[in-house]
């Protein structure tokens, strides 16, 4: 999916966990994060943190935009084609 969003001129970011080796071969914007906090299975919390970060930020720029996106939707996710 990461190949098909980069090839329709999307710009793709990964969040991803820190032994992630292909991320970076699709795209420079690739945050890593540790997920490792000494429990019996390993914590999505740091991922779902960033994540939420990513989204805060890039909504904050242009909150029109941000708003207007559930309604791109539909036309981006069927340009991936997906199913």
């Amino acid at each position: 999916m990461l190949r098909r969003a980069v090839a329709s001129g999307m710009t793709a970011v990964v969040v991803t966990e820190e032994l992630n080796t292909w991320a970076a071969k699709h795209t420079p914007w690739v945050f890593f994060v540790v997920n490792r906090v000494e429990t019996y299975i390993e914590s999505s919390g740091p991922l779902t943190s960033m994540l939420s970060l990513i989204v805060s930020a890039v909504a904050a720029r242009d909150e029109a935009k941000a708003r207007a996106r559930p309604e791109a939707w539909p036309a981006m996710l069927r340009a991936l084609d997906l199913f």
